[in-house]
């Protein structure tokens, strides 16, 4: 999958910390747009690429995700409540402008492919998590590819 209508989206951290530069070097090889969802995954990212995430001012408010901006990456944000929000906006809800950002990549692409950490991320044990109805990374991400597919997208995904 390579042209620019193809988009590759990194979330969560692999399981093993000695498979970070393995998951960050796939996502940098990938031709296409490039997203990150996630604080952590973010973090990870700038760890292993020696880069620095800054937060985008003018999109961050109190009740939007922070955007960051990272040299090189089309898009960059915190991962739960951006993926949960993103599928709302796939199914025609009124987003947030990060999460309408994701979503307006997704829909631009017509090849999406996920590249998934399969550490758990244990924010999302949180009551507020749960009283906000976020659904975990691996749940949402599984929602959002398949109503990518009824868009009649290409969408593949890893989980490292």
């Amino acid at each position: 999958m390579s042209n620019t209508r193809s988009l590759c989206v990194l979330s969560g951290a692999p399981l093993s910390k000695n498979d970070d530069e393995r998951i960050v070097n796939k996502f940098l090889s990938f031709e296409g747009k490039k997203a990150v969802c996630g604080s952590t995954t973010t973090a990870l990212f700038c760890r292993v690429t020696g880069q620095k995430a800054a937060i985008s001012p003018e999109l961050y408010t109190d009740f939007n995700p922070p955007e960051y901006k990272i040299e090189g990456i089309d898009f960059a944000s915190e991962g739960a409540i951006t993926l949960n929000r993103c599928f709302g906006a796939l199914n025609g809800d009124k987003p947030d402008n990060v999460s309408a950002k994701l979503a307006g990549l997704m829909l631009y692409s017509q090849n999406i492919h996920f590249i998934i950490g399969r550490s758990v991320n244990k924010g999302h044990d949180k009551q507020l998590f749960k009283s906000m109805e976020v659904l975990p990374r691996s749940e949402i991400i599984g929602k959002i590819m398949r109503k990518l597919i009824e868009y009649k997208k290409n969408v593949t995904k890893e989980e490292i």
